[in-house]
């Protein structure tokens, strides 16, 4: 109910997206959060505006989600955040512009984003950020998980392709607790 081009708040945004009912909603509200993050990237800002406030309780997490789908696609898209350092940076810039405590929901964006987009580039990824922090990998193989199971290839009803991203989700971490991730993603 929304006209092509209408500037809404995003608190309207967010009442309107909570009336399409809980399953719907949710998907919305982390579309929101992915437009919303994508608009202030071209605005030259960075995203975490609408991330920190509190009149957005209960929406938090989707919104969240789709901003870090936002942050993970601008990073992987730049030869800077393939680096190690430019890594560190971009995770830098997720806890300075959003809520506390949230660097894994951008790590697991992250490991979706590079299955289906980079898929080279997941050994790496997964390398850098095991020598910053395990637990955030651990969230990375997460989203490779989840990557494997979004994928265009695995959609096809009745062609057993769940049970080849499940094999792939086992064979392509190089530890125990990347496979866990990756299948339980």
């Amino acid at each position: 109910g929304v006209a092509p081009g209408a500037d809404l708040p995003l608190e309207e945004q967010l009442q309107r997206a909570s009336a399409l009912g809980g399953f719907r909603s949710v998907w919305t509200t982390e579309g929101l959060g992915y437009a919303n993050a994508e608009s202030a990237w071209e605005a030259g800002q960075a995203p975490g505006w609408f991330l920190g406030s509190s009149r957005l309780e209960g929406a938090g997490l989707p919104l969240h989600t789709g901003a870090a789908l936002s942050f993970a696609g601008r990073l992987l898209a730049a030869d800077e955040g393939r680096t190690r350092q430019g890594l560190a940076r971009w995770l830098a810039l997720w806890e300075d512009t959003t809520r506390a405590g949230y660097a894994g929901i951008a790590v697991e964006a992250l490991g979706l984003v590079a299955r289906n987009l980079y898929p080279y580039l997941v050994p790496r990824l997964a390398g850098s950020l095991a020598a910053f922090d395990a637990v955030l990998a651990e969230y990375f193989w997460h989203g490779v998980g989840r990557g494997l199971y979004f994928a265009p290839t695995h959609a096809l009803p009745n062609s057993g392709s769940h049970g080849r991203a499940f094999e792939k989700a086992w064979r392509e971490p190089a530890d125990a607790a990347g496979r866990r991730n990756a299948t339980a993603g």
